[in-house]
């Protein structure tokens, strides 16, 4: 994906011989936490999350990861207080992506695997259907398409799922990989996506005024 200049990106990718390393980078209270989780996959998914983010953040700013600071607020967003950066993280499979910019964005990716499409109705508003429906896309992929974007929009915004997907609205450039995907509101996100193998990308930022 060919992101803006001040668009940061990290993806990382299970690697078993890399794990007591990235451990390293979490905090005791993150040590804490991860220790709490019953499946290996959320432990999995955190570890990588946080590494990801960490070692994005230490080449940005020349610290070493485990001197980052990370905290999440209230509605579940992990901010990095002691940088200039908006940042963002996601995490499916074996995959953790993040990214870093001094504009708002946000960032999701998913595994595409088999689910019924009709679980679109939970994502897309009645307004959205005919324009998504005449996508070029595999109907298996529609929906990881239409969800990562506007996770990541929503991600951006700083709500996260504690609003309605079905608030967004979604306009597509299929062929470009990228969409605007508007607010209730009126306030227009910029979003570009692309498709790794058997996952769906997504990176949704505030456009540059």
């Amino acid at each position: 994906m060919q992101l803006p200049g001040d668009i940061h990106f990290y993806q990382l990718k299970y690697d078993l011989g890399e794990v007591a390393r990235w451990g390293s980078f979490l905090s005791a209270v993150e040590v804490e936490r991860r220790g709490l989780m019953k499946a290996e996959s959320r432990k999995r998914s955190f570890l990588l999350g946080r590494a990801a983010l960490r070692m994005l953040l230490g080449d940005l700013t020349g610290a070493a990861p485990a001197e980052i600071e990370l905290d999440i607020l209230n509605n579940g967003r992990v901010v990095a207080p002691n940088t200039p950066f908006h940042v963002s993280i996601a995490h499916s499979g074996d995959r953790a992506v993040a990214i870093a910019s001094k504009r708002r964005v946000g960032i999701d990716i998913e595994q595409i695997v088999d689910k019924p499409e009709s679980l679109l109705r939970f994502v897309l508003h009645e307004d959205e259907f005919d324009h998504v429906n005449a996508l070029p896309v595999p109907n298996h992929h529609r929906l990881f398409l239409c969800w990562t974007m506007k996770e990541a929009v929503l991600k951006a915004m700083g709500t996260g799922l504690l609003r309605s997907p079905k608030t967004v609205r979604l306009d597509v450039s299929y062929d470009e990989g990228q969409a605007n995907v508007k607010e209730d509101e009126g306030f227009c996100w910029e979003v570009l996506f692309e498709q790794q193998d058997d996952y769906m990308l997504a990176v949704a930022a505030e456009p540059l005024m």
